[in-house]
């Protein structure tokens, strides 16, 4: 209703609170019902996605920008692992 106010004090957590705490117990949801290692990263990464919607731009960048590095390092250890193989 247009001029009407809420109260502050409404005996409920703030929205940006529980909006995170829905984020943790979805990915604890997820990473349970995984059965294979690529559900798994898919959980994880999704949880990234959205902690990175979440702060400002600078913050997510160098996030995104470190867990791009680890996640290449991670990729070519497997890569040359599976040469070593054949």
């Amino acid at each position: 209703m247009a001029g009407h106010r809420r109260s502050r004090n409404t005996g409920r957590p703030l929205q940006r609170r529980t909006r995170c705490v829905n984020r943790r117990r979805r990915l604890d949801e997820r990473m349970a019902a995984a059965h294979t290692p690529a559900e798994r990263f898919a959980a994880a990464a999704e949880y990234l996605r959205s902690a990175l919607a979440m702060v400002p731009h600078d913050l997510a960048q160098a996030a995104a920008e470190q867990a791009a590095n680890n996640l290449i390092e991670r990729a070519e250890a497997l890569h040359s692992a599976n040469l070593r193989r054949l």
